[in-house]
C-alpha cells in the first residue's frame, strides 16, 4: 500500500536512519552513540536491541480494528502503547506558528494512516483523527482510543524491520542510538545563558535548531520567558523519545515540574489528584525500614500519603 504523498528531503528524518547515527559515518550531530546491532544480538546475549516500537508505538489494531489493523511497516510496527504520548507532544507544541517545522513533517511525525480493512469506509483512504479519537458511540472507548493511537515518530519505528525471517515481530529496532546529540548540548547552553540573564543568547541558540529545522518562525529575546516554557517546548520538539523529561523538568526548579504536569498531563485524574508540589519521589517504605541503625526520613511532602 504505497502512499503517493511527496516527501521532500528531510535531514532531521535522516538523523534517525540505520547506518546514519555514528559520527564516524559522517553524522556531525552525534556526540555519544550506543552501539546496537542485529548481528551482535544474534551472536551475543540477545540484549542488543531497542524496545522503542513496542514501548512507544501506537496500536491501531486494539482501538479501530474495523478500519486499520496489523503490524507491518505501513502501520508503524508492533506497538503495545506502554508509554502514551500526551496531546502536548502530539499537537499543542506545533499549533499556530510552530507548524512549519521539519520535526513535525509527515515523514518525521507521521500523521497519515490509510485503512487496510477491505470493505471499511476508509479502505485505502487516510483515516481522519476525528474518527480515531471520537468515532465510537462510547466516550470511554474514545478515551481509550486516544491513549492507544497517536502520530508516530520516525525515532521509534522504521521502514524496514530486520529479523522478521528469524522470528522478530516488528517490536524492536536494531540500530545505533544517541546517548548525547549536539542539539541537546545547544539547548543546555541556551538554558545556561538564560539563567545568567542572557536571553538574547538563549534565543540565538534556539534559532540554530530552528534554522536547521527550516522553521518559518525564529525566537526573540522577548520569547524567553522566566518559567523556561520556550526552552521546554523546544526540547519537546527536538528531543521527544530521547530526553529523560522528568529530570529536565526537575532541573527547572521551583514548581515548574508539577505546574506543567497539571497543565499537560494526558489523564484528567492526574491533573485532579496532583494537589501538592514536590521535586523528589517518595522513598519506598521498605528502604526506610531496612535502614535500621539510623532513621531515614521520608522525602518532604510524602509522609502519611
Amino acid at each position: 500500500m504505497v502512499d503517493t504523498l511527496l516527501f521532500y528531503p528531510n535531514h532531521f528524518w535522516d538523523l534517525f536512519q540505520d547506518g546514519n547515527i555514528n559520527y564516524q559515518d559522517g553524522n556531525k550531530e552525534s556526540i555519544w552513540t550506543l552501539q546496537i546491532d542485529w548481528d551482535a544480538y544474534q551472536a551475543e546475549d540477545k540484549q542488543s536491541y531497542l524496545k522503542y516500537t513496542r514501548a512507544y508505538g501506537h496500536s491501531f489494531r486494539d482501538c479501530i480494528p474495523d478500519v486499520i489493523t496489523g503490524m507491518l511497516e505501513d502501520i508503524g510496527g508492533r506497538g503495545i502503547t506502554r508509554v502514551n504520548a500526551t496531546m502536548y507532544t502530539r499537537d499543542f507544541i506545533y499549533d499556530d506558528k510552530w507548524g512549519e517545522d521539519l520535526r513535525n513533517s509527515e515523514v518525521v511525525m507521521r500523521r497519515r494512516f490509510k485503512g487496510n480493512v477491505p470493505g471499511s469506509p476508509y479502505y485505502l483512504k487516510v483515516i481522519p483523527w476525528d474518527y480515531i479519537y471520537y468515532g465510537n458511540v462510547s466516550s470511554a472507548v474514545n478515551d481509550n482510543n486516544r491513549s492507544r493511537a497517536w502520530p508516530q515518530s520516525c525515532k521509534v519505528t522504521t521502514d524496514k524491520y530486520v529479523g522478521t525471517d528469524m522470528g522478530q515481530d516488528r517490536s524492536n529496532l536494531f540500530r545505533d542510538d544517541y546517548y548525547i546529540r549536539l542539539s541537546e548540548t545547544i539547548l543546555l547552553r541556551a538554558e545556561a545563558k538564560q539563567r545568567l540573564g542572557n536571553k538574547q543568547g538563549a534565543a540565538s541558540d534556539i534559532n540554530l535548531l530552528r534554522a536547521r529545522a527550516q522553521c518559518s518562525y525564529m525566537v526573540t529575546a522577548a520569547d524567553m520567558d522566566d518559567n523556561f516554557n520556550m526552552i521546554l517546548d523546544e526540547r519537546a520538539r527536538e528531543l521527544i523519545y530521547e530526553e529523560a523529561r522528568w529530570n529536565t523538568l526537575l532541573r527547572m526548579g521551583g514548581t515548574i515540574a508539577v505546574d506543567r504536569i497539571r497543565q499537560y498531563a494526558f489523564w484528567p485524574e492526574t491533573k485532579a489528584t496532583l494537589n501538592f508540589n514536590y521535586n523528589l519521589w517518595p522513598i519506598p517504605q521498605s528502604v526506610i525500614d531496612t535502614n535500621k541503625d539510623v532513621v531515614l526520613q521520608q522525602n518532604p511532602g510524602w509522609t502519611d500519603r
